[in-house]
């Protein structure tokens, strides 16, 4: 397996592999398009293929992290490079904001020290109606 930052050549796979699962993946779709520019973004390849991203934002006043891997041991190499490219992520608690199978493939290499359930809404343009 390979971790790369983010570049214009590694995007499309990133964004393929990210869109498989958009509401799931929203954070990380957000952080490898538009808010590109305000994030360390990282891509796993393994076989030519996109599997797993994760992302910092540099100009949060907290450390920060979001994901989106195939597996635990995708998650290891790809928070491991990350906290390596940004030390402060080692050096004080830092915030993620998952879905709770990523809370547990995160807790495989980090100490949770609480986990408050967020709830959020996603609405799919099919299943919008005219309130009439």
């Amino acid at each position: 397996m390979h971790v790369s930052p983010l570049t214009s050549q590694s995007q499309s796979a990133a964004l393929a592999y990210l869109r498989a699962a958009p509401y799931r993946n929203a954070l990380p779709l957000s952080n490898t398009t538009q808010l590109r520019g305000r994030c360390d973004v990282l891509v796993a390849e393994q076989n030519d293929k996109v599997v797993g991203v994760v992302s910092t934002y540099h100009d949060l006043p907290i450390p920060n992290i979001t994901f989106a891997a195939r597996s635990a041991h995708v998650v290891g190499a790809l928070l491991h490079e990350l906290a390596d490219r940004n030390p402060h992520l080692w050096e004080q608690p830092t915030y993620a904001l998952l879905p709770r199978e990523r809370r547990d493939q995160l807790a495989r290499f980090a100490q949770i020290l609480e986990a408050p359930v967020e709830y959020q809404m996603a609405i799919e343009p099919e299943t919008l109606n005219e309130h009439g």
